[in-house]
C-alpha cells in the first residue's frame, strides 16, 4: 500500500510538472519580440480613460472646445439591436477630472453609420459657436452638425446634408486657413472640395480631372498646413496625389516603385510643406514612406516596425519629430520621421486600432479607437491633476519618467529660458522657430535702479573730488531723515580744505551772525541862552590852605581827604594830565591867528559854543604834563608816586580798590605783557567780571583753559561751546577737547551733538557706532535698504575727510558685507570686493571667498586671495566603547 501511494505521488508530481513547464515554454514562444526601449515606454505610458464605444472621432479645434470629442457610429460595428442607423454625439472627456469618466453631452441620430468624421471651426464667429462637425457616411451623404446645438440639446438635425458620392466617405478634412473648405474621398475614387459659405446649399467642384494613378477607394484626405491650395489623397490602389487646387490638376502621384503599398492614411509635416508620410495597410507590407516631394521618384526612408497593416497616421502640429502610427497588431507606435528612428510603442489594445490622433490643444494628449469597441484617451508624458486639470510635466512629482536615449517633447522643451546667477548674472537662451539648437546669452541685470543710481554717484563724485557737492545734495534729499541730513552737512564743511570756518558757518557763529549795534541817536540841539540870562554863579569859598610838610624828595605827600573812598569815583591818575595838557592845548589854539601868527591878547576871539574840531598835533610836538604830586590827593597821588617810584604792584592794587581795573591793566602792561604781574592782573580783572556772559570766553581763552568751559556745557550751549574750540584752539589740541565735549554731551543724553562733536574731532570709531546703533537690529529687510546704503555711504565719505583713515571700523564689518551683496546684486563685483571688511565671521568670509572667485581672472589680480575656513572633522574614540568625542578644526585655506 505504501508502495502504491508513492508510485501514485510521482505521477502525479510529473504530469504537473509537464504541464507548466510547456505553457511556460509556449508562453516564451508566443511572447512579443523586445524593443528594448519601446517596452519601456509601453509599460510608463499612461492611460488616462476609456469608453465604450465604436467611433470616428474628432477633436475640438478650439480652446474652448479642447476638452471635447466629436464622436459618430463607425461603419461595420454591431450593436446589440443590429440596427444600420448610427449615432452622433459631443463627448466631454473630463480634463478637469481626472476620475470623471467620458460622458456624453448631447447626441442625435444619423441615417447612415459614419467611416469619418471632421470637427471645424466654420461658423465659430457667427451661427455656430462651438463650429461645425462634418461626417463622412456609409451611403456617400456628407452631413454637417452644430456641435453647440448637438452639445446643448438644441437642433439635434443636421444643419446640412449633401450627397455627392456614390460611395461610403473614408476620408475628410477641413482647410486651416479657409475654414469654410472642407475635403472629401471615398470609395467611388472622387476627390471632392466643398463651400461651406453658405452651410445649406454648399458648392463642390472638384480639384482636378482624374488622376490615371488614382484608383481604387479614396481612404484618406489631408490638406498641406503651409500651403492652404495644396491637398494629398491616398487611394487603395497603389498611390498617394498630390493636389494643386490652383492649378486644378494633380502635381505628382507618389507609388511605391515596387507597388506592395496600399495607401491607407497621408499626413503633412507641420513644418515642412515638401514632406509626408504615406502609410500601408498590407499586412505583407506594413511600412510609413516618408516622401519629399523633390525627389518624388522614391521614398526618402521608410519606417518599419508594425507586424500587421497600418491603419492610420497623426503628426504632431506641436512637435515635428513626433509621429503616432497605429496598426492592426493592436500596437501605437511613436517616431521620429525626420530621423527614421523608431521612439516607443505608446498604447496597445485588445484588438485592431484604426484611429490615433493627436489633441490640437493638448500636445501630450491623443485618443485611439479599436475595434474592441473602445475609445482611449492617453497623454504622453504624464496624467491630469484632478484638481486643476492641468498636465504633470515629465519630471515633476506624480508623473512618469521617459526612458534614456528619446529625447523629450518639443512641447516640454522650452523655446525660451533665463535663471539668476551669483553677481546679477542673468544666463537666457531662445530657440529660432523650426530650430532644435539654441543662442545662449549671458548679461548683467540691475534689479535695484534707485540703489545703482546713487552708488554710481558716490563713486563719480569720489573719482572727480566732487564730495562736498555731493554731500549737499544728499542733505538736500526729501527722503533723508533729520538725522541723516545733519550728518551729511556736517560732512560737507568736513571736506572743505579750511573745515573750522566752515563748521562755525554751518552751527551759524561765524562773522556774517554777529547783529550789527543799533545807529546812535542825533545829538540834541539845546537853545544858547543870552547874556542877559546868565547869571554869575556866587562865589566859591576860599578853602584855607593846608600846608604840608615837605617829603624827603623835597614834596610834600598830600593827605587823603577824608570824604574820599578808595572804592569810590575816584579820579584817574592820568585823568588830571589829559585834561590840563587839553587845556594848555586850547590856549594855544587860541594864541594862534588863521595865517600861523599869534593874535593879540586883546583881540582874541572868543570861541564858538561848539568850535570847529581842529587836527591833532603830531606825536612830536604832543606836550604830557605831569602835575606836582603836592596837588594831587587820593588814589591819583598814590598811583602817581607808585609809578614813579616803579613800584607797579602797588599802583595796580590801587587802581583795583579804586574801582578802575582798566587803568590797573595798563599800568600792569607796563612790566611786559608776558610778566607774572600783568598775567596776574588780567586774571583779577576776569574773577572780577564773572558775571558777564562772554567773560567765561574770555577766561577761557586768556588761561586756554578749555577743559572748563567745556565741564559746564549745558545742553543748550553745545554748539557755541564748539564753535569757540573751531576758532581758539591749536591743531594739537582741538581732537582731544572736542572728543571731550562730545563725551560730556553723551552723559548729558545728547546723542545727535555727540556724534557732531566727534565728526568734528574725526573719531571714527564712535561715530560709527552710533550710526550702526541707529539702524537697529533686522535690518536685512527689503525695505531698510536704503538705510544700509546710506549708512556706507557716510562712513565712506567720513573716511574721506582723513588722509590717515585705515579703512572702516570692525563693528561696521556686518553692514559692508550687507552692502557688498546688494552691490553683487547688480552687477558690481569689482566694487563689492572693495567694500568687503575683514572678519573672521565665517559667513562674511563665505561671501567674500565668493565674490573672489566670481570676478573675472583679470579683476582677481587686483586684489589679495581671501583665505577661507575650512571643517576638518576628527573623531577620537575613546578607552569606553559608550562615549566617543570629536574634534572640529577650522582651517584657512
Amino acid at each position: 500500500l505504501l508502495l502504491e501511494k508513492k508510485k501514485f505521488f510521482f505521477f502525479f508530481f510529473f504530469i504537473f510538472f509537464f504541464f507548466f513547464f510547456f505553457q511556460a515554454e509556449d508562453g516564451i514562444r508566443d511572447a512579443q519580440e523586445s524593443r528594448g526601449l519601446g517596452d519601456v515606454y509601453k509599460r510608463q505610458a499612461m492611460k488616462l480613460k476609456d469608453a465604450q464605444r465604436s467611433s470616428a472621432v474628432s477633436w475640438g479645434p478650439t480652446n474652448q472646445t479642447s476638452s471635447m470629442i466629436a464622436a459618430g457610429t463607425v461603419a461595420g460595428s454591431v450593436d446589440a439591436s443590429f440596427g444600420v442607423t448610427g449615432t452622433f454625439e459631443i463627448l466631454d472627456v473630463g480634463l478637469n477630472n481626472a476620475e470623471a469618466p467620458i460622458t456624453p453631452l448631447g447626441s442625435t441620430e444619423s441615417p447612415e453609420k459614419f467611416y469619418s468624421v471632421a470637427w471645424g471651426q466654420l461658423g465659430i464667429d457667427g451661427a455656430h459657436p462651438w463650429g461645425c462637425v462634418a461626417g463622412g457616411l456609409a451611403d456617400g451623404c456628407v452631413n454637417l452638425w452644430d456641435a453647440h446645438a448637438v452639445a446643448t440639446g438644441g437642433s439635434a438635425g443636421p444643419v446640412a446634408s449633401v450627397k455627392k458620392h456614390d460611395g461610403p466617405v473614408h476620408g475628410l478634412e477641413w482647410n486651416h486657413t479657409h475654414k469654410h473648405l472642407l475635403a472629401t474621398g471615398a470609395a467611388d475614387s472622387k476627390v471632392l472640395i466643398w463651400d461651406f459659405t453658405n452651410s445649406v446649399q454648399p458648392k463642390v467642384f472638384s480639384p482636378g480631372p482624374p488622376n490615371s494613378q488614382s484608383v481604387g477607394d479614396i481612404t484618406c484626405v489631408a490638406w498641406n498646413p503651409k500651403v492652404e491650395y495644396v491637398l494629398a489623397s491616398a487611394s487603395a490602389g497603389g498611390a498617394a496625389v498630390v493636389w494643386d487646387l490652383k492649378a486644378k490638376r494633380s502635381v505628382v502621384a507618389l507609388k511605391d516603385p515596387a507597388g506592395r503599398m496600399r495607401p491607407s492614411s497621408v499626413s503633412w509635416s507641420p513644418i515642412d510643406q515638401m514632406t509626408l508620410v504615406v502609410a500601408s495597410s498590407s499586412d505583407e507590407y506594413p511600412v510609413v514612406q516618408v516622401w519629399d516631394l523633390r525627389n518624388a521618384r522614391s521614398p526618402l526612408r521608410e519606417l518599419t516596425g508594425h507586424r500587421a497593416g497600418v491603419l492610420s497616421t497623426s503628426w504632431c502640429m506641436s512637435d515635428e519629430s513626433m509621429l503616432l502610427t497605429s496598426s492592426r497588431d493592436h500596437n501605437v507606435n511613436c517616431w521620429n520621421p525626420n530621423e527614421g528612428k523608431y521612439l516607443c510603442t505608446v498604447a496597445t489594445g485588445g484588438n485592431d486600432l484604426y484611429d490615433v490622433q493627436w489633441s490640437p490643444k493638448h500636445p501630450a494628449l491623443f485618443s485611439t479607437c479599436s475595434f474592441d469597441g473602445q475609445l482611449s484617451l492617453h497623454s504622453m508624458t504624464g496624467h491630469v491633476t484632478p484638481a486643476s486639470g492641468d498636465f504633470v510635466a515629465e519630471g515633476q512629482e506624480g508623473a512618469p519618467q521617459l526612458g534614456g536615449g528619446v529625447p523629450p517633447p518639443k512641447w516640454l522643451q522650452r523655446p525660451c529660458g533665463a535663471t539668476f546667477g551669483f553677481g546679477g548674472r542673468l544666463v537666457s537662451y531662445n530657440c529660432a522657430p523650426g530650430k532644435r539648437r539654441s543662442r545662449l546669452s549671458l548679461s548683467t541685470v540691475v534689479d535695484d535702479e534707485q540703489l545703482y543710481t546713487r552708488f554710481t554717484q558716490l563713486q563719480h563724485a569720489i573719482q572727480t573730488q566732487q564730495l562736498p557737492t555731493y554731500c549737499a545734495q544728499r542733505a538736500q534729499d526729501p527722503k533723508c531723515s533729520k538725522e541723516e541730513s545733519d550728518a551729511w552737512c556736517f560732512l560737507q564743511v568736513l571736506m572743505e580744505p579750511t573745515p573750522r570756518p566752515e563748521v562755525l558757518s554751518l552751527l551759524k557763529l561765524d562773522k556774517a551772525s554777529i547783529p550789527k549795534l543799533p545807529e546812535p541817536a542825533p545829538p540834541l540841539t539845546e537853545a544858547v541862552p543870552t547874556p542877559a540870562a546868565i547869571e554869575e554863579p556866587p562865589p566859591l569859598a576860599a578853602e584855607p590852605e593846608v600846608v604840608e610838610p615837605e617829603s624827603e624828595f623835597g614834596a610834600s605827600l598830600a593827605a587823603e581827604p577824608t570824604d574820599s573812598n578808595m572804592f569810590g569815583a575816584g579820579e584817574s591818575a592820568f585823568g588830571a594830565a589829559f585834561e590840563q595838557q587839553a587845556s594848555e592845548y586850547d590856549q594855544y589854539q587860541q594864541q594862534i591867528d588863521p595865517n600861523g601868527q599869534q593874535a593879540p591878547t586883546e583881540n582874541l576871539i572868543q570861541p564858538d559854543p561848539q568850535p570847529e574840531m581842529q587836527p591833532p598835533l603830531p606825536v612830536s610836538n604832543r606836550l604830557l604834563t605831569l602835575p606836582a604830586v603836592t596837588t594831587l590827593g587820593g588814589t591819583d597821588e598814590i598811583v602817581t608816586r607808585s609809578l614813579i617810584a616803579a613800584e607797579t604792584d602797588s599802583a595796580v592794587d590801587a587802581c583795583f580798590a579804586a574801582g578802575n581795573p582798566a587803568d590797573a591793566i595798563v599800568i600792569a602792561s607796563l612790566a611786559g605783557a608776558g610778566s607774572e604781574l600783568f598775567q596776574r592782573t588780567i586774571q583779577r580783572y576776569l574773577e572780577a567780571q564773572e558775571e558777564k556772559p562772554y567773560m567765561s570766553i574770555a577766561t577761557a581763552v586768556v588761561h586756554q583753559d578749555f577743559a572748563a568751559l567745556i565741564r559746564g556745557t549745558t545742553p543748550d550751549s553745545w554748539k557755541e561751546v564748539l564753535g569757540l574750540l573751531c576758532t581758539y584752539v591749536e591743531d594739537p589740541q582741538f581732537e582731544p577737547l572736542c572728543n571731550s565735549l562730545a563725551m560730556h554731551m553723551e552723559t548729558l543724553g545728547l546723542q545727535e551733538a555727540a556724534v557732531s562733536c566727534y565728526m568734528c574731532c574725526a573719531n571714527i570709531d564712535k561715530v560709527v557706532e552710533y550710526w550702526s546703533r541707529s539702524l537697529g537690529p533686522g535690518e536685512e529687510a527689503e525695505e531698510n535698504t536704503s538705510k544700509i546704503q546710506s549708512f556706507v555711504e557716510r562712513t565712506m565719505v567720513f573716511l574721506h575727510t582723513r588722509t590717515n583713515a585705515a579703512g572702516p571700523p570692525a563693528q561696521a564689518a556686518g553692514y559692508f558685507s550687507k552692502y557688498a551683496q546688494m552691490l553683487v546684486s547688480v552687477g558690481q563685483l569689482d566694487e563689492a570686493m572693495k567694500y568687503m571688511v575683514p572678519s573672521n565671521e565665517p559667513s562674511e568670509m563665505a561671501l567674500q571667498f565668493r565674490i573672489y572667485q566670481a570676478l573675472p581672472q583679470m579683476s582677481q589680480s587686483l586684489f589679495a586671495a581671501p583665505q577661507y575656513l575650512s571643517l576638518i572633522h576628527i573623531s577620537e574614540p575613546t578607552r569606553l566603547l559608550s562615549i566617543s568625542y570629536a574634534v572640529f578644526c577650522l582651517k584657512k585655506k
